[in-house]
């Protein structure tokens, strides 16, 4: 899990990067698809990590493959966390 957690936090580091460096000397439509696809990716990775948390936390017995049943699996398995329920919200903007 902790292999996931570092993936996602890579992403997130290419993200900032994106936005305040490359955006800031680019502005291109490609940068901002770019920011947008690495910003889905950390979700993923994110996601990825709170559900195994949750299946070793005995919260759930196993993972779904598609990903729509795995955010809505994150959002009822931590429904009292209000910052996660909004960023499953805002990955769901996203992917839209």
């Amino acid at each position: 899990m902790e292999e996931i957690l570092e993936d996602a936090k890579d992403e997130l580091k290419r993200v900032d990067h994106l936005i305040f460096v490359t955006l800031k000397y680019t502005r291109t439509v490609d940068v901002i698809k770019s920011v947008i696809e690495r910003m889905i990716t950390f979700f993923d990775f994110a996601i990825d990590a709170l559900l195994k948390h949750a299946k070793g936390k005995k919260m759930i017995t196993e993972i779904p493959s598609n990903i729509g049943l795995r955010s809505s699996l994150v959002k009822k398995s931590f429904s009292g966390n209000a910052e996660i329920l909004e960023g499953i919200d805002f990955y769901q903007t996203l992917r839209k």
